[in-house]
C-alpha cells in the first residue's frame, strides 16, 4: 500500500511531463530517460527501506514520523521532475506542514523531528550526489536551507498557537509564503549562476565563416561595427525549437536597430544536416529572425568556442570580439546573463 501510495503520483507526473513535451514532433527527441531511472530508483529503495524500518520499529510515533519524512521526500521527488524553482516554492511549505503534524502526533522535540524529517533529503539530493565528478549537489543548497528553516520555524508556529499569538503566528505564514513566491524568481537566478560561473570566454584567434538560406557566404571577420548576436542550434535539439519563439520576440524588438546584427545559427551535428535538410526544416518554421547554416562542423566549434552544448548564445561586441558565449536566456525573471540586460550594455 505504500508504494501504491508513493509511487503513482510519480508516475502520472511522469507521464504528464513525456505528454506535453511535444516529443512527437519529428526535429525533437525524447527527453532523457536518465532522470525517469534514477527517481524510479529512489522510489524503489525509499519503499523497501522504509518497509523494513517500520517493521523493525515498534514505536508508533517513531513509526508515524518516520512515514512523514519518507512521504515529504518522495513528493519532493515529483515536484523536481518540474523544475528546481517549483522544488524550493513547494518544498518550504511542505516540510512546514509535516514539521507542525509530526510535532502535534508525536510530540518529539524539534531535533529530533528535524533531523529524521531532513535525513532523507540530505542523504539522496546532497551528500551521496557529492560523490559522483559531474553531480551538482549545490542546486539544492538552498532548497535545503529553505526546509530547515520551514521546519524551525513551525516549532515557533505551534508554540505560538498554545499561546495564542495570533501576529507570531501571521508573521511566520506571511514570510513562508513570500519567500516561498520570490524563490521561485531567486532559483532562477541563483541557477543560472551555477551553471554559468566556470564559463570562459574562448581565444578570439578564430575565424568563423556561415552561409545564408539565399546560399552567400558570410565571415565573422566583417562584423565589426555591429553587436552581433549569434543563437546557435542543431536539427536534433528539442530545446532550441522551444527556445525559438523567444529568440523571435528579441528579433521583433531589435531588427529595426541599425547596431545589431541577429542571426539564429545551425551547427551540422550529423552527416545528413546538410545545407538542403537545414533549408527544408527552416521552410517549415514560422518564424521571420535571419537563419545561417555554419561551414564548420559541431566539433570546431566545440573545440574553438568551447560550445559544449545547444541551444548556445553568442555575443560578439562592436570590435568583433566575443562579448558572451553561455545559456541563451531572455527570461524577465532572470537577471543572471540576461539577454536584453547584456545587449544594453555591450559596446
Amino acid at each position: 500500500m505504500f508504494l501504491l501510495i508513493s509511487a503513482l503520483p510519480f508516475y502520472i507526473a511522469v507521464f504528464i511531463y513525456f505528454m506535453v513535451s511535444d516529443i512527437m514532433k519529428s526535429q525533437q527527441q525524447y527527453p532523457n530517460p536518465m532522470g525517469f531511472i534514477y527517481y524510479s530508483i529512489i522510489f524503489l529503495s525509499s519503499y523497501f527501506i522504509s518497509n523494513r524500518i517500520l517493521f523493525v520499529i515498534k514505536n508508533e510515533n517513531w513509526r508515524y514520523l518516520i512515514f512523514i519524512s519518507i512521504s515529504a521526500f518522495l513528493f519532493c521527488t515529483v515536484i523536481n521532475i518540474f523544475g528546481k524553482p517549483l522544488l524550493f516554492s513547494v518544498a518550504g511549505p511542505l516540510y512546514f506542514i509535516s514539521s507542525l503534524i509530526s510535532i502535534r502526533k508525536t510530540g518529539q522535540k524539534i531535533s529530533i523531528i528535524s533531523i529524521v524529517l531532513f535525513l532523507p533529503f540530505f542523504i539522496i539530493l546532497i551528500f551521496l550526489p557529492s560523490f559522483y565528478k559531474d553531480a551538482l549537489p549545490e542546486m539544492f543548497y538552498p532548497v535545503a536551507i529553505f526546509i530547515v528553516i520551514s521546519i524551525f520555524a513551525a516549532k515557533l508556529f505551534f508554540r505560538f498557537i498554545l499561546n495564542k499569538n495570533v501576529l507570531g503566528k501571521t508573521i511566520i505564514v506571511a514570510v513562508l509564503s513570500i519567500t516561498s513566491i520570490t524563490g521561485y524568481a531567486g532559483m532562477m537566478n541563483y541557477l543560472e549562476f551555477l551553471f554559468s560561473r566556470n564559463d570562459r570566454l574562448p581565444a578570439d584567434n578564430y575565424e568563423l565563416s556561415f552561409q545564408t538560406m539565399n546560399d552567400s557566404i558570410i565571415y565573422n571577420v566583417n562584423w565589426k561595427g555591429k553587436i552581433v548576436v549569434l543563437d546557435f542550434w542543431t536539427t536534433t535539439c528539442s530545446v532550441c525549437f522551444k527556445k525559438f519563439p523567444e529568440f523571435e520576440e528579441f528579433y521583433q524588438k531589435h531588427r529595426d536597430r541599425e547596431d545589431i546584427m541577429i542571426y539564429a545559427v545551425n551547427i551540422p551535428a550529423r552527416i545528413s544536416d546538410s545545407l538542403p535538410e537545414v533549408k527544408r526544416i527552416v521552410d517549415k518554421l514560422n518564424f521571420s529572425f535571419p537563419i545561417l547554416y555554419a561551414l564548420q562542423d559541431y566539433d570546431y566549434y566545440e573545440k574553438v568556442m568551447k560550445i559544449n552544448g545547444v541551444p548556445h548564445l553568442a555575443i560578439f561586441d562592436k570590435n568583433g570580439k566575443l562579448a558572451y558565449s553561455g545559456n541563451f536566456n531572455n527570461n524577465p525573471l532572470i537577471l543572471v546573463n540576461n539577454l536584453e540586460r547584456m545587449i544594453d550594455t555591450i559596446q
